[in-house]
């Protein structure tokens, strides 16, 4: 990828600089890209998020092994897999 320059990401594009001139300003775009994106993070991520919820799985039958392990309305850490398809409303 190094050798094309076409073919590299467009996210890279910014912090290149030609050969045999000094690296400081490509650094200091990519500093400044990282920064942008800290400032973007901390702003909208939420603030109260929490890992774990108490939550349901109505379309799950009560016989199920989650529902059995954890009961009907249950807290746990939330990760999005196979049951937890969404990030779950706090029941």
């Amino acid at each position: 990828m190094a050798a094309s320059p076409s073919r590299a990401p467009a996210g890279w594009s910014p912090t290149r600089w030609p050969a045999g001139s000094a690296p400081v300003p490509g650094l200091c775009v990519t500093a400044l890209i990282g920064a942008a994106g800290l400032v973007a993070v901390l702003r909208l991520w939420p603030a109260n998020d929490q890992t774990f919820l108490r939550h349901d799985l109505p379309d799950l039958s009560a016989d199920y092994l989650h529902l059995s392990e954890h009961g009907p309305h249950h807290t746990h850490a939330v990760f999005i897999d196979t049951l937890h398809r969404r990030w779950p409303k706090a029941a």
